[in-house]
Order: C-alpha cells, then structure tokens, then sequence
C-alpha cells in the first residue's frame, strides 16, 4: 500500500506540489504558534516558588516636619527604630496574626528591587537581593530543594548564613552542588559562601525563574535610622488564620490606635493577592498574555479552516476516482484508509524541510526565550504538537467527504469517468 501511495503522489505531482507548500507553510507558521502557547502553558504552570495565600501587606506612614504631632528626635537617636519595633510587637500581639515577617523589598510582587552581581571565577549573576528575617521562609512557605520545612532556612538566616534561589546556583554552579561553594562580591570586596538552596523563586507567573539571594535584615539596619529611612526601605507582611473574615476591616478597627506609636501610623493594610493583581495589571502582563493568545487563536482558526477547505475540495473533486475504484471491487473502508494514508503521508513529505526551517529559527535566535529557554524538549514537544494538530485536522477534512463520496453509486462513478 506504501509503494502504490509513493507512485500515486508522485503521478499527481503537478497537483499535489501545491498542497506540500501549503503545508508547508502552515507547518511553519503552526509550530511558531504552538511554541508560543507552550511558552506560556508551562511558564505559568512553574510554580513561583512562594505561597501568598492569607498575607497581608502592612502600609504605615510616618509624621514629617509639617504634621503638628510630628516628635523631634536627635540626629543620632534609636526611638525612631525602637518606635518601629514596638509597633511590630503590637502587631505580632493581635489575636488573629500568625507570623510578622519584614524586609527590604522582600514581598513577592513587589515593584522596587536591588540587584547586585555576584561572581565565581569566569562564571556571574545577576541577583536581586532579599534582606529578610527567619519569619520570612515561613510566611511565605519557601522551601529547600532537596526537601525539608521552612525552618531549615529561618535556622540559617537566624545565624547569619546564606540562602540562595536554584537560580543563582545554576549561574555560579552549572556542573556541582551549590551548598558549601563560595562566590564573591566585587562592589562590597566580600566573599560569601552558600548555606542552602531554595527551590525557583519568580518575580512573577509569567517569567522565567529569577536569580534571588537571601540575605539575613538584623535590627542595626534601622535602629540608628529615621522615620523617613525606616519608611522607605523597610516592609511588613503578616500572615493571619484562615478562617479569619473581613480581617483588614478589623485590623483597622482594632489597631489604628495602638499602633500610633512616635511619629509611625497605621496607613492601610492590603490582601497580596490584591498586590498582585495590580502588579500584573500596571505591568501589562494580562494584557501581553491576552494579546499574544488572542493571535494565536486567529490564526489557529484560519489555519484549520485553510487545510480543512483544501483537503475538502480535493476529496470532493475526486469523487469519480473513488466511485471507480468501488466499481472495482475496493470497499468503502479501503477507499477510506487509502486517502487517509495518502493525505498523512503527504504532511510527513511537508513536514521534513519545514522542521529544517523551524531549526534555523532556533538557531538564528529567533524564537522567544524570554520566559524560557529554548531546549531540545521544547523543540521536540512543539513538532510532535504541530504535526498531531495537523494530522487531526487533516484526518478530520479527509474522511468525512471521503465517507460520503464512498456511497456513490458505481455507475454512476462510471458514468462520470
């Protein structure tokens, strides 16, 4: 049957030449599309490494020279940061909060970040930096890579030890485990040697993992500092009980006072997942993602539509070849499997030169590595994609004319021949 498929392609050349570039072409255009759905599918499912599920973002503010019940304090003086850190065990005193974590741009989905590059001989990061206290692996449940709680990094930070993302470690070390390695730090002159590794830490769903460093915030950071220091660099997150109902209304009912303390004050308190939300709208991820699938499906459409039209009208036009082959002894089922067979081959000849194509826009840089890199799984998952979708629209537009045209009537085939 093979054999009889080969000679038949190759006698109807002159119509069938068409038909291969037009899969080939759609084969193209198809994987480029499916590649960018992937992209998106499997970023998206990659977990961000954080659990934000009843954390709430604490916004205080602080009295300045204009405000009459503003305190002057001296230059030099800690009530500042010892006001900071009473308001913290108020907080932490309330009936319905769990841990208090804080930090400098430490919340995820946070839109202020610092950055730093590391190094380890030939090989650098670039990192963003999380000063963070030991509550903070537990509020927001980040875990070691090979497996154990979140204790294991807050018993680190605690000690003053380093914690970094998978991230980094596959920056600095590709080929060997991370944990017990040291990198440096060129701009502070410091070597640093790592403690653990976290699993992936993304900034966001829809991004690729980040290279984060987490690195311990010790009450010095702010003791001899101002209002207007602690304000600006330091962020309070609370995680509370899950049954808990309407808690940023009660939080604010039950503290706005008690948390008056110096010059601080009770500002606003907000869900993360609120802080998300508006993370992603302002940074126009939704409307990047909507964009892109949006296209995505257009051109879906009028590709099936274009090969279902084709292999219609080609299955239709041949309605007297397959009433002739009836005619002579073929059963329906034969004629079907033959056009079936026929047409699958067909997309396997378009396929091999346009799998070419799609290599060299791999190798040209052209397809998106944004979000992810470009590995040959990748490559091998968006071929195996783009030629199943094809065959089943192929499959789709080839026997139901050819099911109905088997019901011709033999002398009637033999008539129109």
């Amino acid at each position: 049957m093979i054999k009889h498929l080969f000679k038949y392609i190759w006698t109807q050349r002159g119509k069938n030449v068409w038909i291969l570039t037009e899969l080939f072409l759609v084969f193209v255009i198809l994987w480029y599309i499916i590649d960018t759905l992937v992209m998106l599918g499997i970023t998206s499912m990659t977990p961000t490494g954080t659990n934000i599920d009843n954390v709430y973002k604490i916004t205080y503010g602080y009295y300045n020279t204009e405000h009459p019940k503003q305190i002057v304090y001296d230059e030099d003086s800690e009530e500042p940061g010892r006001n900071f850190m009473r308001m913290l065990d108020r907080i932490r005193q309330h009936a319905d909060v769990e841990i208090v974590s804080i930090g400098k741009n430490h919340y995820p989905y946070c839109r202020a970040t610092m950055t730093n590059i590391y190094n380890r001989d030939s090989l650098s990061s670039n990192t963003q930096m999380l000063f963070v206290t030991p509550e903070y692996f537990r509020m927001f449940d980040v875990r070691p890579i090979d497996g154990g709680s979140p204790e294991v990094f807050a018993n680190i930070i605690e000690n003053d030890g380093i914690v970094v993302s998978a991230g980094m470690a596959n920056d600095l070390f590709p080929d060997t485990q991370a944990v017990g390695e040291s990198f440096y730090d060129n701009y502070l002159d410091k070597e640093y040697t790592i403690n653990a590794v976290s699993h992936i830490i993304k900034r966001y769903e829809y991004t690729r993992p980040s290279s984060v460093i987490f690195l311990p915030l010790k009450d010095s950071d702010f003791l001899g500092n101002n209002e207007d220091y602690i304000w600006k660099n330091i962020d309070i997150c609370i995680k509370v009980n899950s049954n808990v109902a309407n808690f940023p209304l009660r939080f604010k009912e039950d503290m706005r006072q008690q948390l008056e303390i110096g010059n601080f004050f009770l500002s606003e308190i907000t869900p993360l997942t609120s802080v998300r939300e508006n993370f992603l709208k302002d940074y126009d991820v939704y409307s990047t993602i909507q964009s892109r699938i949006g296209l995505c499906i257009f051109f879906l459409i009028n590709i099936f539509l274009c090969v279902l039209g084709t292999f219609w009208l080609r299955i239709k036009k041949r309605r007297s070849e397959i009433g002739l082959r009836i005619a002579m002894g073929s059963t329906g089922n034969q004629v079907r499997n033959l056009l079936l067979a026929e047409s699958l081959l067909m997309l396997l000849f378009a396929s091999v030169p346009a799998m070419i194509v799609c290599i060299n826009l791999v190798i040209a840089d052209i397809m998106p590595t944004d979000s992810m890199d470009f590995t040959t799984a990748r490559f091998i998952l968006d071929t195996i994609a783009t030629y199943l979708l094809l065959a089943i629209i192929i499959a789709f537009s080839t026997l139901y004319p050819a099911i109905r045209s088997a019901k011709i009537l033999p002398a009637e085939a033999l008539h129109n021949e």
